[in-house]
């Protein structure tokens, strides 16, 4: 990440953090929003939840929390993304292994991982998360957001040439 961080400290909790940049990159990417009572808690456990939620957000889709059960739509896609499959979680408010959150970047970064995790076994925190994350979403860089881009603008162009032929086959019919 190269943009200019806003310094403006939205979270109450981050002054002793040593990854406040690193929160405040992914906040200002609107990545990460934080909790309802301006807090980002950065030294607890992050969730396999909010996990699958930065994984599918570093890849650059925006979704929205789901009425119900507010990670639902980041599991529906981090499975359409084959980063999980439907067996690998069952409880996902449940802290993630550094195990885990290591294999998720893989397959984030489609098996392409610099990354290096230590203790494995142990769980990894919300601030720490967000050092992986932000190194995960540079080594992916703009290129996926330009390819996604270029789908949404390639569709676009399909539907307006489709609008067209019909416009050119009404004037034809009418003569």
């Amino acid at each position: 990440y190269e943009g200019k961080i806003d310094m403006d400290i939205e979270f109450a909790d981050l002054e002793a953090s040593d990854y406040i940049n690193q929160i405040l990159a992914l906040e200002d990417l609107d990545i990460i929003h934080g909790y309802p009572d301006n807090t980002f808690r950065p030294n607890e456990n992050i969730t396999v939840a909010e996990s699958l939620k930065l994984a599918v957000h570093t890849l650059g889709f925006k979704l929205e929390n789901g009425e119900d059960i507010w990670y639902m739509p980041y599991v529906d896609k981090a499975r359409e993304l084959d980063l999980v499959s439907t067996n690998d979680y069952i409880d996902f408010d449940r802290p993630i292994k550094r195990e885990e959150l290591d294999k998720l970047i893989k397959k984030t970064l489609k098996g392409e991982d610099n990354i290096n995790l230590r203790h494995m076994e142990q769980h990894i925190t919300r601030g720490e998360a967000t050092e992986i994350f932000l190194k995960a979403r540079n080594m992916i860089g703009e290129e996926a957001f330009s390819i996604e881009k270029a789908i949404f603008l390639e569709h676009e162009l399909e539907s307006r040439l489709y609008q067209e032929t019909i416009k050119t086959d009404e004037r034809f019919n009418k003569v």
